[in-house]
């Protein structure tokens, strides 16, 4: 919320800008602008700084309670009270929230996975899926863990992990050359194929919310295999 807060308020203060002759404006607007890139760079790293209370502070020294918003405000804020509204308020954005463009949405239906997965026949023991699965599953622990309590020695430490799940896996259990393991697995993670779908709810694995590391680790492997996996009426 702090990312759209932050960036909204940010437009505010550029819309003062062209209204009021006062510097602290547009020094808002270069503080803000940070404000927002720190909101979003917290998803991987911390800063030494309450965004919460900084975006406060800001808004106060904006004195937005008292020079109140301009009118394209309507348009980003739906049932937003009239009476703070302020019509003397002039500035691009509101001419820009007067055009309305024509509207385009295709007709054509969304193209399922399976339009372009092409399945392998399995020619390894499906152990070894399950075992790669578990693996990715306590690789993605260790990723939740260090989101929560990430740094940067911790990210080093990370990918080293990451090399060696990689290695574990390439030397014991997926070689480069297993196509059909890495189309089984695919197909287990997404339910793509209709014998998948049929047998969604008796599955056990554990890929469910770690597909994207899936992905990942399969490409690693072995790029070229990957993508033959998706290319069918490509």
């Amino acid at each position: 919320m702090a990312i759209g807060e932050s960036s909204n308020l940010a437009q505010v203060a550029l819309t003062y800008t062209y209204n009021f002759d006062d510097k602290v404006y547009s020094d808002c607007v270069c503080i803000l602008s940070v404000v927002a890139q720190i909101c979003i760079d917290s998803a991987k790293r911390c800063y030494d700084i309450d965004i919460d209370s900084e975006i406060k502070r800001i808004k106060k020294l904006l004195k937005v309670d008292e020079n109140k918003y301009p009118m394209f405000w309507l348009n980003i804020r739906k049932g937003f009270p009239l009476h703070n509204i302020n019509n003397n308020l002039k500035c691009p954005m509101n001419q820009l929230s007067q055009i309305k463009p024509n509207v385009y949405r295709s007709k054509e239906p969304t193209l399922e996975m399976d339009y372009f997965f092409k399945s392998f026949k399995l020619e390894e023991s499906r152990k070894k899926s399950k075992r790669v699965e578990e693996l990715i599953e306590k690789y993605s622990l260790k990723l939740l863990n260090f989101a929560q309590y990430g740094s940067e020695n911790h990210y080093i430490m990370l990918q080293e992990e990451f090399d060696e799940l990689i290695d574990d896996i390439k030397t014991t259990y997926i070689s480069k050359d297993y196509i059909g393991l890495m189309s089984w697995l695919v197909d287990r993670a997404f339910y793509i194929t209709d014998g998948m779908k049929g047998r969604s709810r008796d599955l056990e694995r554990f890929t469910d919310n770690n597909k994207a590391i899936l992905l990942k680790v399969l490409y690693t492997v072995n790029a070229t295999n990957l993508l033959k996996i998706f290319s069918k009426n490509v």
